[in-house]
């Protein structure tokens, strides 16, 4: 590859998703998959049907906006979102495609999110593979080099910004999901839980030392319910059976079921 090819493959590509946002897609793996429209198809239709306007929500590992942008639109006008990235190159690229769709109703916050307050050493992949960004050492990737980040319980968030009510909460923060989670007992024991769409995969919960299915089990004990996005946004149940799981799945709390019925695909025998 020439000098001048390579300049012109880092330059990033403006794409229009469908929920009417622009995105710059650069080099890294995620990004090449938005811009070949490969990336999470039954996800995003279902955060684009279920989201509806002057709702909370919160994403967790926001990286360069894909998931935030989505939840911009549909949850306009009178809702607001809360963006978390610790890398602080990831945020640049995504605040680049904040202020190019002028996501007034977004705020993105620079900490990351855990079981504890403190610091904690953030490892930043120096390949295309950015999206493997870790708390712990990311197996199977580039070099890496690492910076030291703030962590805080998602309790102490809400309750420093006076949050109260949160409706959606994405959450994809490679292995560090029951982490997260393990900081967000009051919210998760309130009156107004919110769905979840949680990466859930052994790959990335290896580095931190336990199966992938104690995030199914936690909320589970908790009065959740399981399922997988699939064509057109909708939902099915999730299987319990699996020896280990790589998957993105929906957790919803009893008492939100009726809202969420419109959406189960029921599957024939």
């Amino acid at each position: 590859m020439t000098r001048l090819q390579s300049r012109f493959r880092s330059l990033p590509i403006p794409i229009r998703l469908s929920c009417g946002a622009w995105y710059m897609a650069g080099d890294s793996e995620l990004d090449q998959r938005i811009l070949y429209d490969l990336f999470e198809h039954a996800e995003a239709q279902f955060i684009q049907r279920y989201l509806q306007p002057g709702m909370t929500v919160l994403d967790i590992g926001a990286h360069h906006g894909f998931y935030s942008l989505i939840a911009s639109r549909a949850v306009y006008p009178g809702g607001a979102i809360h963006s978390f990235e610790p890398s602080s190159r990831e945020r640049a690229q995504m605040q680049r495609n904040l202020r190019l769709n002028r996501c007034a109703n977004l705020t993105l916050h620079s900490n990351a999110l855990g079981a504890q307050s403190g610091r904690a050493r953030l490892f930043l992949v120096q390949g295309n593979q950015d999206g493997c960004n870790s708390l712990r050492q990311p197996d199977g990737v580039a070099a890496t080099i690492s910076v030291e980040v703030e962590v805080m319980p998602l309790d102490e968030f809400l309750k420093e910004h006076g949050l109260q009510n949160v409706d959606f909460l994405k959450m994809d923060v490679e292995g560090a999901e029951f982490s997260v989670l393990q900081g967000a007992s009051g919210l998760l024991n309130s009156a107004q839980r919110p769905v979840i769409l949680a990466e859930v995969s052994d790959l990335r919960t290896k580095a931190w030392g336990y199966p992938a299915r104690e995030i199914l089990a936690h909320l589970e004990q908790k009065g959740f319910r399981w399922f997988e996005p699939v064509a057109q946004g909708r939902l099915v149940a999730a299987d319990r059976r699996l020896g280990s799981y790589d998957h993105n799945l929906v957790a919803v709390p009893e008492e939100k079921m009726e809202r969420i019925r419109p959406f189960l695909q029921q599957v024939s025998p």
